[in-house]
């Protein structure tokens, strides 16, 4: 048994929830790139090496779906000295840049 028009919904259904799909990987992207340019503004910096390796890898589809990255590239010496700034050293306190951008980032999403 089969009804009029049952195929045309599920097409109409299944492009909604592909616009939708799109919609959400827009807004992650974009919190991705608020997040980037906040933990820019909030490290310190001496030299800039470290504010310059701050990176954003675009999306990429996944096991667990779409997902964009923001962290500090491994291909530069600011790598060495980003944990040291975020979690701080014996002699020196934390200025969590990473971790303060994160949050701001996490509540636009939600």
């Amino acid at each position: 048994m089969t009804l009029d028009g049952s195929n045309a919904l599920l097409r109409a259904l299944a492009a909604e929830l592909r616009e939708e799909i799109r919609e959400e990987e827009r807004n992650l992207l974009r919190a991705a790139r608020k997040m980037q340019a906040r933990a820019r503004q909030l490290v310190p910096v001496d030299d800039g090496e470290l504010r310059d390796a701050i990176d954003l890898t675009e999306g990429r589809l996944g096991r667990k779906g779409y997902y964009v990255e923001v962290g500090v590239r491994s291909s530069t010496t600011g790598v060495d000295h980003a944990l040291p700034v975020e979690y701080g050293k014996r002699d020196r306190p934390p200025k969590p840049f990473m971790r303060g951008a994160y949050q701001e980032a996490a509540r636009d999403l939600s």
